[in-house]
């Protein structure tokens, strides 16, 4: 995965799946775990927070996709 993950047009096409058309940083998953560990999120339980940007929710065979290029 690291040797695509360095490759333009793959970086490209990941871009265009996701919702906020920018590539995830680890800021990003450290801000989610932020709002899960603040007074904001005290009234939140049983909850799958999914921080994709907006991957899945616009296309949703994303996943069955990742999974036929995994194996």
């Amino acid at each position: 995965m690291e040797a695509r993950a360095a490759d333009p047009e793959f970086l490209r096409q990941r871009t265009m799946l996701k919702a906020v058309k920018r590539i995830g940083t680890p800021r990003d998953i450290a801000l989610a775990c932020l709002f899960l560990v603040s007074d904001l999120a005290s009234w939140i339980t049983g909850q799958a927070l999914t921080v994709d940007g907006g991957e899945h929710m616009t296309f949703p065979a994303v996943g069955a996709q990742r999974a036929r290029e995994s194996r």
